[in-house]
């Protein structure tokens, strides 16, 4: 007698792979530790830029200020 239906399996778990659960997770994790790095150090680089930015504002006030003292006297 035959058979009309078949089952077949088409996933494997990662454990056929070499891979287990703790493997999987440990990559994430330091995928994501070393995103964060990169995002950490950005921030700090922007946080410098601002505060150049800031620093050069106050600058142009300043000498804004004093022009315009000078072109009164």
């Amino acid at each position: 007698m035959f058979r009309t239906s078949r089952t077949y399996e088409v996933s494997a778990p990662p454990s056929s792979f070499g891979l287990n659960c703790t493997d999987v997770s440990k990559a994430a994790y330091d995928e994501a530790s070393i995103r964060l790095t990169n995002a950490e150090t950005q921030i700090e680089d922007l946080k410098l830029q601002l505060d150049d930015a800031l620093g050069a504002e106050d600058m142009l006030v300043q000498l804004t200020e004093r022009n315009l003292m000078l072109g009164e006297v």
